[in-house]
Parts: C-alpha cells; sequence; structure tokens
C-alpha cells in the first residue's frame, strides 16, 4: 500500500488512534492514520469497516457521526480541515458551500 500523505501539509500520515463521535455517542481507541503535523485524522477502508462494526455494535450506526476537529489558522482566519472520506459526499476541494450557524452548531452544505 501507498503511503497516504496529509493534503494540507504533504506529511506522510502515522498510525494512531482517534476518536469519533456518532450521536452524542463517542467511540474511543479506534485505529486511524493521522499527521503528525497538524493532527488531520483519516481512516483506511479497513479502519472504516471496523468503525461500522463498532458503531452497529453500540446501536448507533446509521445515525450523523462526524470527527473532531481543531479550527486552526490559515493567515488572519481559522479554518477547519474536513475529512479526506467526505469527498465522496461531494466535498472535494474547489467545491462551493453554504456555511452558517443553527444554535451552537455550524452547518456545511452543497452550494446549488
Amino acid at each position: 500500500m501507498r503511503e497516504l500523505k496529509c493534503p494540507y501539509c504533504g506529511v506522510g500520515y502515522e498510525p494512531s488512534k482517534c476518536t469519533l463521535e456518532v450521536s452524542g455517542f463517542q467511540l474511543r481507541g479506534l485505529d486511524c492514520l493521522r499527521c503528525p503535523e497538524c493532527g488531520d485524522e483519516v481512516f483506511t477502508g479497513e479502519q472504516m469497516e471496523l468503525v461500522q462494526h463498532r458503531a452497529k455494535e453500540a446501536g448507533v450506526w446509521g445515525t450523523k457521526f462526524g470527527l473532531e476537529r481543531t479550527i486552526s489558522r490559515s493567515g488572519r482566519r481559522p479554518v477547519i480541515p474536513v475529512p479526506a472520506e467526505y469527498e465522496k459526499l461531494g466535498f472535494a476541494a474547489g467545491t462551493k458551500v453554504r456555511i452558517y450557524a443553527e444554535e451552537s452548531k455550524l452547518v456545511l452544505e452543497k452550494s446549488e
């Protein structure tokens, strides 16, 4: 398997343990890959299958899920890294999106 590199830093990902939140339920100690520079986390296909299995066991599979991210800076602006897995949902680099606040949440939608 070829080495996966972080799209933000260009640094190779390293094996790590991650926490994934699914509908307020935290799945801890999941195998993942983490960028040692910026902390971006991704899952391989095999790792994602194990995530799905753990989420099904916990009774939270099929509900909304997300990865915890830290807001960082690019120049003077805050940025939030979008996980590479979300490209499959149409959120690839260059996609126009609409961002708005909804109570204590930030919502990201593809623009029409």
